[in-house]
C-alpha cells in the first residue's frame, strides 16, 4: 500500500493517565460539513441505536459522535462523496481543533458490513475495527492497515472537545492530488461551494 500524502505525526499527548485509560490528545482533524450534530438519521437511526448500545464503554458512539478524517487525503475523499451524496451532505471542507481524549477510527468498510447484516455480531465485529487515532496513523503511515481499511477510515470524535474550526481552501485541499481528482474538486467547488478557488 502506498505511503499516505499528508501524514500528520502522532496526536500530542496532554496527560499521563491511568492504563486502560485513554489519554487526553490536542490535534486537527478534518470533515466534510459543519460541527452541529446531525439529529435526524432516518431509517438508519435504530441501527446507530443498537450499534452504540454495544460500544465500548470508551469510546464515542455513531450518533453522538461526529464523523471526521485524519488526514487531508481523506477530506478530499469525503469532500467528493458528500457533493455527489445529494442535498442533505454538506461538502464544504473544514479543519477542526480537538481537546479530549484520543478518538478511535474505523474503516468505512466494516460500518458498510456491519450495517447490511445488521446482526449484534456484525456491529460488534465493527467496534473491534476500532484502533486509536496513534494506532491508525502508524499503521496507516506504514502502509500496514489491513484490506478492510481500502476505503478509508472515519474518526469518531465527540462535539464537546472541539475547540474552534475553520475552513480548508481549495489549493491545501487539493495539493498533491492526481490531476483528475483535483479537477474534480475543483468543479465540486464551484458548483456546491459557489466560488471557484
Amino acid at each position: 500500500m502506498a505511503r499516505g500524502r499528508g501524514i500528520r505525526a502522532a496526536p500530542t499527548t496532554l496527560s499521563r493517565t491511568p492504563e486502560g485509560e485513554r489519554p487526553e490528545v490536542r490535534r486537527r482533524v478534518y470533515r466534510a460539513g459543519g460541527t452541529d450534530k446531525a439529529t435526524d438519521y432516518g431509517p438508519a437511526h435504530e441501527l446507530f441505536v443498537r450499534a452504540d448500545a454495544l460500544r465500548p464503554d470508551d469510546r464515542e458512539g455513531r450518533l453522538e459522535g461526529l464523523f471526521c478524517s485524519a488526514q487531508m487525503e481523506g477530506l478530499a475523499r469525503w469532500v467528493r462523496g458528500s457533493a455527489g451524496a445529494g442535498p442533505m451532505y454538506d461538502p464544504t471542507p473544514i479543519e477542526i481543533s480537538y481537546e479530549g481524549p484520543e478518538p478511535f477510527a474505523y474503516p468505512v468498510l466494516a460500518w458498510d458490513v456491519a450495517s447490511s447484516k445488521g446482526t449484534d455480531e456484525a456491529l460488534r465485529a465493527y467496534w473491534a475495527t476500532g484502533l486509536s487515532l496513534s494506532e491508525y496513523e502508524r499503521a496507516h503511515a506504514s502502509g500496514e492497515l489491513p484490506p478492510i481499511w481500502r476505503d478509508g477510515g472515519e474518526l469518531l470524535v465527540s462535539p464537546r472537545f472541539i475547540t474552534s474550526s475553520r475552513g480548508v481552501s481549495l489549493a491545501r485541499l487539493s495539493r498533491g492530488l492526481p490531476d483528475f481528482e483535483a479537477g474534480e474538486l475543483r468543479r465540486i467547488w464551484k458548483r456546491y461551494l459557489g466560488r471557484s478557488r
